[in-house]
């Protein structure tokens, strides 16, 4: 999953204006800490 975040935000930096890519980077980040969070309750689940 890693590896098509960063290919996406590659081809979105060379397509599309700042304003897009700092958009596009937020969506990640975002994506990110939702992961962390489903991966903490994974570990809580499992205590």
């Amino acid at each position: 999953m890693c590896i098509i975040m960063l290919s996406l935000t590659s081809e979105w930096s060379g397509k599309k204006s700042m304003t897009d890519f700092k958009q596009q980077t937020a969506q990640a980040q975002s994506i990110k800490i939702l992961h962390l969070i489903s991966s903490r309750l994974e570990m809580i689940g499992k205590l």
